[in-house]
Protein backbone atom coordinates (compact mmCIF):
# COMPACT_ATOMS: atom_id res chain seq x y z
CA UNK A 1 0.00 0.00 0.00
CA UNK A 2 1.25 3.45 -0.89
CA UNK A 3 1.45 6.44 1.44
CA UNK A 4 -1.74 7.91 -0.08
CA UNK A 5 -3.73 4.70 0.56
CA UNK A 6 -3.57 3.36 -3.01
CA UNK A 7 -3.18 -0.41 -3.15
CA UNK A 8 -0.90 -1.67 -5.95
CA UNK A 9 -0.81 -5.42 -6.59
CA UNK A 10 1.36 -7.42 -8.94
CA UNK A 11 3.92 -10.18 -9.28
CA UNK A 12 7.14 -9.30 -7.47
CA UNK A 13 9.88 -8.76 -10.04
CA UNK A 14 12.65 -7.30 -7.86
CA UNK A 15 13.32 -5.69 -4.51
CA UNK A 16 16.73 -4.63 -3.22
CA UNK A 17 17.07 -6.10 0.27
CA UNK A 18 20.71 -5.04 0.53
CA UNK A 19 20.02 -1.32 0.55
CA UNK A 20 18.54 0.71 3.36
CA UNK A 21 16.43 3.83 3.53
CA UNK A 22 14.64 5.46 0.61
CA UNK A 23 16.84 4.00 -2.13
CA UNK A 24 15.09 0.60 -2.19
CA UNK A 25 12.65 0.33 -5.05
CA UNK A 26 10.01 -2.36 -5.47
CA UNK A 27 9.35 -3.61 -9.00
CA UNK A 28 6.11 -5.40 -9.84
CA UNK A 29 5.24 -7.20 -13.08
CA UNK A 30 2.02 -8.02 -14.87
CA UNK A 31 -0.74 -8.61 -13.97
CA UNK A 32 -0.87 -5.25 -12.15
CA UNK A 33 -4.01 -4.13 -10.32
CA UNK A 34 -4.52 -0.71 -8.72
CA UNK A 35 -7.16 0.15 -6.11
CA UNK A 36 -7.50 3.83 -5.20
CA UNK A 37 -8.45 4.74 -1.61
CA UNK A 38 -12.14 3.90 -1.18
CA UNK A 39 -12.32 2.78 -4.81
CA UNK A 40 -12.65 -0.36 -6.86
CA UNK A 41 -9.72 -2.52 -8.00
CA UNK A 42 -8.86 -2.03 -11.65
CA UNK A 43 -6.57 -4.29 -13.64
CA UNK A 44 -4.04 -2.36 -15.72
CA UNK A 45 -3.72 -4.43 -18.92
CA UNK A 46 -1.23 -2.07 -20.61
CA UNK A 47 1.02 -1.76 -17.58
CA UNK A 48 3.65 -4.50 -17.77
CA UNK A 49 6.02 -3.25 -15.08
CA UNK A 50 5.76 -0.70 -12.29
CA UNK A 51 8.58 0.54 -10.04
CA UNK A 52 7.59 2.01 -6.69
CA UNK A 53 10.13 4.03 -4.68
CA UNK A 54 10.56 2.98 -1.04
CA UNK A 55 9.58 6.45 0.19
CA UNK A 56 6.10 5.94 -1.37
CA UNK A 57 5.45 2.57 0.35
CA UNK A 58 3.44 2.46 3.58
CA UNK A 59 3.46 -1.35 3.90
CA UNK A 60 4.07 -4.51 1.88
CA UNK A 61 2.25 -7.82 1.98
CA UNK A 62 3.49 -10.87 0.09
CA UNK A 63 2.17 -14.30 -0.81
CA UNK A 64 4.23 -17.18 -2.17
CA UNK A 65 2.71 -18.81 -5.24
CA UNK A 66 4.40 -22.02 -6.35
CA UNK A 67 5.43 -22.25 -9.99
CA UNK A 68 3.19 -24.21 -12.29
CA UNK A 69 4.48 -27.54 -13.54
CA UNK A 70 3.43 -28.47 -17.07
Amino acid sequence: MLQDGTLVEGVLKTIDLGSTGDDRDLALATPVRVTPPGGVAQRQPYLHRVVIPAREIRWISAMHLPERFE
